[in-house]
């Protein structure tokens, strides 16, 4: 008995069976959750907006959209303009490198699949991606003092993100470059594009909206006013003399 269990652990161990699990398991999962999400942020925005009625998280998903269209609208500007980048390469049609649904019919649904064919530049995950993690960690920033203020278990949160996020992306443009899905000049680009507009985004929101619009951990806010605009006085307790 203990002859056939060492055997059935050597032989689940064996190169060619761990070979087989990963090509037929782990990587096919793996490109299955990288193609999908763009649209499973939109997607599971929405659903937590519905389920946890939070503000921040409908903004956050209207935010998306925006972002959406505002891809579409890039990509539909340089394909106008008929520049050479915006040309799609080869490798943009294969499985590994589109984004969204691939069954025709949920094709049609995805935000972010049918404008990735039309061109090349910005990428639409990488593009996507860029803004929402952008967006996340510029509306972390703009509640620093709050963090700093309920110590340093909570400002630490911000400077985790941070790590989190870079190697988040790290992780899904070495996999897009190491599928040819865009050059190392267009994943650049398209990262840096999606940053600068995240941040842009939380200024809006921010801007016309409130702070509460952007504040996607629900951290008490610091408030120099009452809801009715009157100062706010802090009455030191008097130490009782004996």
């Amino acid at each position: 008995m203990k002859r056939n269990q060492k055997g059935g652990t050597r032989e689940f161990f064996d190169a060619k069976n761990i070979t087989d699990i990963w090509s037929n398991y782990i990587k096919p999962l793996g490109e299955e959750q990288f193609r999908l999400l763009p649209d499973s942020i939109i997607l599971g925005s929405a659903i937590l907006a519905f389920l946890t009625q939070s503000f921040s998280m409908v903004i956050f998903f209207v935010t998306m959209l925006e972002t959406a269209a505002i891809n579409t609208g890039l990509q539909s500007l340089f394909n106008y303009l008929d520049t050479s980048v915006a040309t799609p390469t080869v490798a943009s049609a294969t499985p590994q490198c589109r984004a969204g649904f691939l069954k025709p019919t949920l094709e049609s649904m995805s935000m972010l699949s049918g404008s990735s064919m039309t061109g090349a530049f910005p990428s639409s995950p990488l593009f996507f991606l860029a803004t929402a993690s952008s967006y996340i960690l510029s509306s972390l920033y703009g509640l620093r003092d709050e963090l700093e203020g309920l110590g340093p278990e909570y400002s630490a949160r911000f400077y985790f993100a941070i790590f989190a996020t870079f190697l988040f992306l790290l992780m899904m443009t070495f996999y897009r470059l190491a599928n040819s899905c865009e050059t190392v000049g267009i994943a650049t680009v398209s990262l840096l594009l999606g940053g600068f507009l995240g941040s842009i985004l939380v200024m809006q929101n921010w801007m016309l909206l409130g702070k509460d619009s952007v504040n996607m951990i629900g951290v008490p806010l610091l408030r120099e006013r009452t809801a009715d605009k009157k100062p706010i006085y802090v009455c030191p307790q008097k130490v009782s003399s004996s």
